[in-house]
């Protein structure tokens, strides 16, 4: 009926349609009730937030700071020229379904439609987190239907699973765009909720219930951000089933993964390793020529497990107020042996993974570069101290307009190492974000957020007067790990291949990511672009005298293959990310937070 207006009923809208409905009828209760919950302030005046010294350790510690105990990404609203995907408006918090037939209701009618959910997730989420088994799963399905979908003769757990399945792969699909919105996601994990109390988790332990808990919240929240509480209770659930002591190659990749889990929720949070040492053992880990219950290569997951293990050490050196010379010493070798081991593991991969071998080698070198980075702040961030922040109101200070080319004076902070790798990992992820076939992968991609690396870069750019950086710069087995593609760029030219990397690499972000980006990611996005632009300001007229050079370092391979995504993006400036309705606030916010990023450049 060419009706712009969404319909309010029955649907989970944000804030702001509760907001124009209680307008328009302030009389009525149940939206006045909504409006007034969605206006509850969740971190009070007060609140304390604890920030370790090793929280993005290689921003400075005001963007630390603003990054936890600033409110304002609430105001962070992309107008209409930047659409998100739909996946930025799930709510993990949403109500439960009411009873168990509601549940059985969602069942799809066919058992084709069912088997087609099923293959979804197995395509899109297995290869990433291998703790189901798909023939267990149709036999459950099979289970299901034999019951009639009666109550009385439902098993709630396998039912659970089901739901958590359905769910991972609705969201998959929301996430790479073939579902258009959230409606089936959500009442998938409506059920989801349901089944999970009635199974009385976490209180009593079982299998099914933990794998469907961790699928669910893995796939929501791939960067482990939010798990630094719930990963712990998993490995204790994990023991209480014995998983650590069984030798089936199922529940030692559960186990593994959980395992990984706290650890990566560890590491995002700056924290030390709840797990103690003996339980993480690599020894027990299978083989990377192993398969999996399903008759799948291991190779990836082994590979992550181990820079899990070796992240262990690192983040145990992070916790000590003196770190002793033949301890940093130890942790060091143990890295160099890491990039050995995950070399082995690309050529496993090279094999069983030929469609998507570059995704995964790319991806598992990230990660190997990352613990790597994280053992060269253990230096860097001796000076830094571990800070209780306490949340103050809403006074926003104004900002003095930003003189870069005075602020910008100083010698860089960051040794070569660091330099090396933090390029390194920028090279990795443009392999990752230019892959063809890999569209059903985004959920999982967009844990691609290295703002943290590109202004490790951009910073160094200017301070280090555009510094030469050659192959033969790089160690030994940082070399090890370039192909022939990096090789060809570093040897076109040594000083502006930076510039067309981090152009290209937050093209690519903008095009592929950031649509898919929480509010917090989003914001330090838009501010990285920003500090970029400025800088590249700086640097106009030495753009401008080398061109010729800028275009040629385009025409290398992997440069090329970006460029030709690039040609679709239609690059959003600054100020089209904001909405109308408060654009003084968030850009003077925003403007605020720059300048306190510029000014730490000077160190």
């Amino acid at each position: 009926m060419n009706t712009t207006s969404e319909c309010i009923y029955g649907f989970n809208k944000s804030n702001v349609h509760f907001e124009e409905r209680n307008n328009e009828n302030t009389s009525n209760e149940k939206n006045s009730k909504s409006l007034t919950t969605s206006k509850i302030d969740k971190a009070p005046k007060g609140t304390l937030v604890y920030r370790s010294k090793y929280f993005y350790p290689f921003f400075a510690n005001s963007i630390n700071d603003r990054v936890l105990s600033s409110h304002t990404y609430g105001h962070l609203l992309p107008s209409q020229k930047f659409k998100r995907n739909e996946i930025t408006k799930f709510n993990r918090f949403t109500k439960p379904l009411n009873n168990i037939e509601d549940a059985l209701t969602l069942l799809p009618p066919s058992k084709e439609t069912a088997l087609s959910q099923v293959e979804t997730y197995f395509d899109s989420v297995h290869s990433i987190i291998p703790i189901l088994s798909k023939s267990e799963i149709v036999k459950i399905l099979h289970r299901l239907e034999d019951t009639g979908y009666h109550e009385e003769n439902i098993n709630v757990l396998n039912l659970l699973l089901i739901m958590a399945l359905f769910f991972c792969s609705s969201y998959a699909a929301v996430a790479s765009g073939i579902i258009p919105d959230l409606l089936l996601c959500n009442k998938y994990y409506a059920g989801y909720r349901l089944l999970l109390d009635v199974s009385e988790f976490p209180f009593r332990p079982r299998l099914e219930s933990l794998k469907a808990f961790t699928i669910v919240n893995f796939i929501v929240d791939p960067n482990m951000v939010d798990a630094t509480a719930y990963s712990s209770m998993l490995v204790r659930m994990g023991q209480q089933l014995g998983l650590h002591k069984m030798d089936d190659i199922q529940s030692k990749l559960l186990w593994g993964y959980l395992l990984y889990l706290e650890g990566s929720a560890s590491v995002v949070s700056g924290f030390p390793y709840f797990t103690p040492e003996n339980l993480i053992v690599e020894s027990v880990l299978p083989p990377p020529e192993s398969k999996d219950q399903n008759g799948l290569s291991v190779a990836y997951t082994v590979g992550r497990l181990k820079i899990n293990a070796v992240f262990k050490d690192v983040m145990d050196l992070s916790g000590r107020e003196a770190i002793l010379e033949s301890d940093f010493l130890s942790t060091k070798n143990r890295i160099t042996e890491l990039y050995s081991e995950i070399l082995e593991i690309k050529e496993v991969l090279r094999i069983e993974f030929p469609l998507h071998f570059t995704y995964f080698s790319s991806t598992l070198l990230v990660f190997l570069y990352r613990v790597h980075l994280r053992y060269a702040a253990l230096s860097y961030g001796h000076s830094r101290r571990d800070k209780l922040l306490r949340k103050t109101e809403h006074h926003i200070a104004s900002a003095q307009p930003i003189d870069i080319t005075s602020s910008l004076t100083t010698s860089p902070n960051y040794g070569d190492e660091v330099i090396h790798l933090s390029l390194l990992l920028l090279f990795q992820t443009y392999e990752r974000l230019v892959q063809e076939n890999t569209t059903d992968l985004a959920w999982y991609t967009r844990g691609s957020t290295v703002m943290q690396y590109l202004f490790v870069i951009i910073k160094d750019l200017y301070q280090s007067e555009l510094k030469p950086c050659k192959f033969e710069d790089f160690s030994e087995p940082m070399n090890k790990t370039m192909n022939a593609d990096i090789e060809e760029i570093l040897e076109k030219d040594p000083v502006f291949f930076k510039i067309v990397l981090i152009d290209h690499i937050i093209g690519l972000l903008e095009l592929k990511l950031a649509a898919l980006w929480s509010d917090e990611d989003l914001y330090k996005f838009v501010l990285i672009k920003a500090i970029k632009e400025k800088v590249w300001q700086v640097f106009k007229d030495h753009l401008k005298q080398n061109e010729g050079k800028l275009e040629k370092i385009s025409k290398c391979r992997l440069f090329a293959c970006g460029e030709k995504h690039l040609q679709n993006l239609k690059s959003i400036s600054f100020e089209d990310y904001i909405d109308n309705s408060e654009p003084e606030i968030v850009l003077l916010e925003m403007n605020k937070t720059l300048m306190n990023w510029i000014n730490d450049l000077q160190g």
